[in-house]
């Protein structure tokens, strides 16, 4: 670069050099291949000129920058894992493989059925609602035990307690009233009425008192008295027999001969 002193005014050439001293010397811009770049305030134009496409560069990058996939830091400056997040603005996560394991297994309980000391152990599954001290309820454990043996075990009402024991109730539609169903299954035959009404007294008794008295804590089955009476609360006369089964007592058994 070379600087010329002409009849106008002082230039830098940057490429040939100029000759104002000479007729039609200079023309214009366009007359030489190099770039005339005035001394002084046009100097410093030029200077700005070449530092704006710079800036506008440097800009761009910063804002490409700025569209790009983001990282949260934790305050010990790692980088965290980013959440996604619904239309609803509730956040997704990924789905826990043991959530569709969690649900909640049915109730398990034993019937008993047999009489004079002898029952037979029949594991269940109970899945309905708890009662309210979370335990299988001693009407649904009567309900499958008519449903396994076929036997006809109608309750006037709820099973009840007090008097230091469980109080049931039977409707007039129950086998110990109506006798022996037409088929018995034969895993549960028996010969007559007599028969008929201790296993189902018996195998009632011994259900609810190994189901509702905690032997690992130290309590006696046999401590749970249970009752039985009609449904209106007298005591049970079973046809057949001259035995009554008083609604005030425990139920001790019945005595066949």
């Amino acid at each position: 670069m070379k600087t010329v002193n002409g009849p106008g005014r002082n230039c830098e050439v940057w490429g040939e050099a100029l000759d104002f001293g000479k007729a039609g010397g200079y023309d214009g811009p366009n007359h030489f291949p190099g770039v005339v770049v005035p001394i002084g305030n046009a100097k410093k134009e030029f200077k700005m000129k070449k530092f704006v496409p710079v800036f506008c560069a440097g800009a761009l990058l910063l804002s490409l920058a700025a569209c790009g996939p983001k990282q949260s830091t934790d305050s010990s400056g790692s980088k965290q894992p980013e959440v996604s997040t619904s239309a609803s603005g509730s956040s997704s996560q990924a789905a826990d493989p043991s959530a569709s394991q969690s649900t909640p297994q049915g109730a398990e309980y034993t019937l008993y059925i047999g009489r004079d000391g002898v029952f037979q152990e029949y594991p269940m599954t109970y899945d309905g609602e708890l009662n309210e001290l979370g335990q299988v309820p001693p009407e649904a454990m009567i309900a499958a035990m008519a449903e396994l043996t076929g036997w006809n075990l109608d309750l006037a009402g709820e099973i009840t307690s007090g008097k230091g024991g469980m109080t049931v109730a039977f409707a007039g539609t129950c086998s110990i009233f109506t006798g022996l169903p037409e088929e018995q299954k034969e895993e549960f035959r028996v010969n007559d009425t007599a028969e008929l009404a201790a296993s189902i007294l018996d195998s009632i008794q011994h259900t609810l008192q190994y189901n509702f008295v905690d032997e690992a804590s130290g309590g006696d089955p046999a401590s749970l008295d249970i009752y039985y009476c009609t449904a209106d609360g007298g005591s049970i006369l079973i046809p057949g027999l001259e035995l009554a089964i008083p609604m005030d007592e425990p139920y001790n058994g019945l005595e066949l001969i």
